[in-house]
Order: structure tokens, then C-alpha cells, then sequence
């Protein structure tokens, strides 16, 4: 069976809520918009559900024609609409996970907004393109770049991967729970796992390592709630790397030049590994995985 894009998403704020996108433009960091925003502390080190799972009930717009962000909550009167061409003051220093670099301050109303919301004293933050964030250089080339996402740019998941973890779950989890770039149909569950390299559309992108899964998976994106750790649970009794390592769903990516990925472009698989993630040749490992 083909593997084909089914969605599409881009978070423009860091863990706030993302936006399904029928065509997204590849830039140098990415889908264009995301992990473009983030929120930090006084510190300017950045926040997440992690630590604040009410990010998950802040939705948030794109609109291109006029260069804007639109920021909102359900049961929040206030709407925030802020231009990015107008962002034009003094950068400030800003952190994610260990990485320093600069950004645009959104502002005080901006500020107040997220302040208010969270409960803190946070600010809204906007990284322009030529401020260069690298990748981790263990598992990236000199050069590659990323916006505010946790290390890579792309985050691609597998339906079929999502099936058979819902079927194992007493309560089936959506696939926003997983905060992906790119959704695919087809093809075995976790065989993402030994792909080396593939071409989405005709664009080349090279398969990074397997992602390794947080407590945002517990939080309820309708309601800001922290679940039980059901899904964590349950992928670490057949989905964890190594003795002590993380559970994984899901894979990163590079982009290995620019372009475009659209709904129903189809997945080719140039390359894959002779043994996979979790220590077994493909054969032995798509046994596993089906149960």
C-alpha cells in the first residue's frame, strides 16, 4: 500500500495549539510559522505544557495577507493581533533547552495576555529568519537550522502507528496528542522506525532518530487537564529505547532543501536501516509491533 500525507500541521506559538494546513512551504528552519513564537519566564527560558498543559487551550491564527497573529482562548473576551513586520524594537536573549539566541519582544500586551492566562510573569517572544538556531550536531549536518521547536524540524507520525497503540490503550488518544508536523497513511505501524531517507513530493528528507515521547501526551487538549500517563505506560512496554531510555512514536526529520509538501503527496522510501531502533532487523521488528 502507497504511504501518502493525510495532515499537516503547524504550531506557530510553541505548545499552544497547532494549525492543519492543506500546503506548507519549506523554509530553511521548517514549515513556514512553525515554532515561530514561544512564550518565556523573566528568565527568557521557555515554557510548555510540561509545566503549563494550559498552553494546549490557546488557539492561534496565521493571517499571511497582512502579516499577522491572532492569539485566543475559549471564555477569554480579549483577542490578541499582533504584526510581525512591526516587531522592530530591541532583541532580547531567549533559551530552549540550553540554546541561547535572540528574539523579538511581542510587547506588553502580549505579555499581559499570556501573564494573565498562564498565571506568571511571561512575555511572547518572535524568532525572525536570520537569527540562526543550529541543530544538535550529533545527529545533524554543519548548517541545518530550526525555529523554536525542541531540537528538529519535522515531526512525522503514522496513522497506522497510531492505530495499533489505540488498540492497546482503554482509551484511544487523538493524534494531536503527539504535536506532529506531518501525518502519513499506509504502510506497516512503526515502520518509520528503520526508514533511513525519504522523499515527501518530490522533497528530500532525511530521517533524524525516533522521537521520544513526554508527559504532554497526557494532557487533554480540550480541557488543559494532565491525563493519566496512560499513553507513556503503555509504549513502554514494547516501545522503549534501550535499557532506561525513552519511549518512542513518531520520527524526526531534516528537510535537505526547500520547497513544498501538500495533502496526498506520496511517501517514498529511498533508504532504510538493516536493524532498527529498537535493536532488531526490520523483519523481526515488524513482528514485534503488530502484536
Amino acid at each position: 500500500m502507497a504511504i501518502t500525507v493525510t495532515g499537516l500541521f503547524v504550531y506557530p506559538i510553541k505548545s499552544c495549539k497547532g494549525i492543519a494546513i492543506e500546503r506548507g512551504e519549506v523554509m530553511a528552519t521548517g514549515f513556514k510559522h512553525d515554532r515561530a513564537w514561544m512564550v518565556v519566564d523573566a528568565e527568557g527560558k521557555f515554557l510548555s505544557q510540561r509545566k503549563y498543559p494550559r498552553m494546549a487551550l490557546i488557539y492561534t491564527g496565521i493571517d499571511e495577507a497582512v502579516k499577522r497573529l491572532s492569539v485566543w482562548a475559549d471564555g477569554i473576551e480579549e483577542r490578541l493581533s499582533i504584526c510581525w513586520e512591526e516587531l522592530t524594537g530591541e532583541m532580547v536573549d531567549v533559551e530552549v533547552w540550553g540554546d541561547a539566541c535572540k528574539a523579538y519582544d511581542a510587547g506588553d500586551e502580549a505579555a499581559k495576555w499570556f501573564s494573565d492566562f498562564l498565571g506568571g510573569d511571561f512575555r511572547l517572544v518572535y524568532k525572525v529568519q536570520s537569527v540562526k538556531r543550529k541543530t544538535d550536531l550529533d545527529y545533524s549536518a554543519e548548517g541545518e537550522e530550526v525555529g523554536f521547536a525542541d531540537a528538529f524540524q519535522f515531526l512525522i507520525t503514522s496513522e497506522t502507528s497510531l492505530e495499533d497503540l489505540n488498540e492497546r490503550l482503554d482509551e484511544a488518544v487523538p493524534m494531536e496528542r503527539f504535536r506532529t508536523n506531518i501525518v502519513v497513511s499506509g504502510g506497516e505501524a512503526y515502520e518509520e522506525d528503520v526508514w533511513l531517507d525519504i522523499l515527501v513530493g518530490g522533497l528530500r528528507m532525511k530521517v533524524v532518530k525516533p522521537c521520544a515521547r513526554c508527559k504532554i501526551t497526557a494532557v487533554d487538549h480540550e480541557t488543559g487537564e494532565v491525563k493519566k500517563a496512560a499513553v507513556l505506560t503503555e509504549l513502554a512496554k514494547y516501545r522503549r529505547w534501550g535499557k532506561g531510555g525513552g519511549v518512542l512514536f513518531g520520527t524526526n526529520l531534516m528537510a535537505k532543501g526547500l520547497g513544498e509538501i501538500g495533502i496526498g503527496d506520496v511517501v517514498a522510501v529511498k533508504g532504510k536501516l538493516g536493524v532498527g531502533v529498537l535493536g532488531m532487523g526490520e523483519d523481526e521488528l515488524m513482528g514485534v509491533v503488530k502484536g
